[in-house]
């Protein structure tokens, strides 16, 4: 107890004969009790002083724990006159960067989708009736997609179902495989992400016809075509994104055959209006960073073309032209990486 009153004391001492305004005090100096001499008191009256000069002058009366209290009062004024940080430190700008949330068209490049599809189809045979019905099926792509750099995807779509007109039913199945190749931009500090590409696509289209009082029969077309599109994203928040799709397929090569004849291939014409419109809403999450919820409404115009084929009597084979409406959507759960 004697040394914690007579430390305290000594430095209040010190500090009157060396700082002048003290020296008027001398008498209350001397006649201060342990009620008021306190480690407080002595820290706010050291706060005023310069502490450097006071170390020196008094470093053999100072014992310990006083040199302690004045090396703390040095560190908070040292912070209190520091600049905060400037915006442009190159630690901070990485400190921020590395904090800021982000979604996978930021930052990761390569994309992985798996998941289902619906469709309800208008199928128009020409001059004859329009066969409805609904499709469902899956599908999974894989692209790469890096900011300002090239671009690559792969995608397979699967679907089928049954489709009626009065009592004649056309069951079909449609399959796809298609590669993309092109470039992606980026702007608006990477918020809006914009792809244009081209490559080349293969369709198989099923139907397999069944009527009253009739045979049935199976028609195969197999059409290649070539995609030409732009894919365009707005990154709204940090967990949601929505984009537009646009897709022409004009064909190249596309032909059919008719069971029971024999497996024939027929040569069909070429048709130029096939479109596809596309508008997917992704969802992410924080927590989860790496995987994504996309959902994507679609519309698709598709066309076959009739058969140029004539018998040697000159007779077309007139397999009649048929246009394809889906109005669909899919489900995909992704992963980036």
């Amino acid at each position: 107890m004697l040394h914690q009153i007579l430390s305290p004391l000594a430095i209040v001492c010190a500090l009157a004969v060396l700082y002048p305004p003290l020296n008027h005090a001398g008498t209350e100096v001397a006649t201060l009790s342990e009620e008021f001499v306190t480690e407080e008191f002595v820290l706010e009256t050291l706060s005023d002083l310069d502490n450097t000069h006071i170390e020196n002058e008094f470093s053999l009366v100072l014992s310990e724990k006083e040199k302690g209290f004045l090396s703390l009062i040095d560190d908070e004024k040292r912070v209190k006159k520091s600049p905060p940080p400037s915006l442009s430190d190159p630690a901070l700008v990485s400190k921020q960067e590395s904090t800021k949330s982000s979604t996978p068209s930021e930052l990761d490049s390569s994309c992985f989708w798996l998941g289902g599809n619906y469709a309800y189809v208008h199928l128009k045979i020409h001059d004859t009736d329009s066969f409805h019905g609904n499709l469902g099926g899956m599908q999974a792509s894989y692209a790469y997609r890096p900011l300002n750099h090239f671009y690559g995807a792969v995608k397979a779509t699967w679907r089928q179902g049954e489709t009626t007109a009065g009592s004649s039913t056309r069951f079909l199945v449609d399959v796809t495989a298609e590669e993309r190749v092109g470039y992606t931009m980026a702007a608006c500090d990477n918020k809006w992400v914009t792809t244009f590409f081209s490559g080349f696509g293969y369709r198989y289209l099923g139907h397999h016809l069944t009527q009253p009082d009739a045979d049935s029969m199976r028609f195969n077309y197999n059409e290649f075509y070539v995609p030409l599109g732009i894919f365009t994203n707005y990154q709204v928040t940090s967990w949601f994104s929505w984009g537009l799709h646009a897709t022409w397929m004009p064909q190249i090569f596309p032909t059919v055959t008719i069971v029971p004849l024999q497996g024939t291939r027929w040569k069909t014409t070429c048709t130029f209006a096939n479109t596809l419109i596309e508008m997917p809403l992704i969802f992410s999450s924080n927590a989860f960073s790496s995987w994504f919820l996309a959902f994507k409404p679609t519309f698709q115009y598709w066309q076959d073309g009739h058969t140029t084929a004539k018998t040697s009597a000159g007779e077309a084979l007139d397999l009649p032209r048929n246009t394809y409406l889906f109005w669909g959507a899919e489900l995909n759960l992704g992963y980036c990486f």
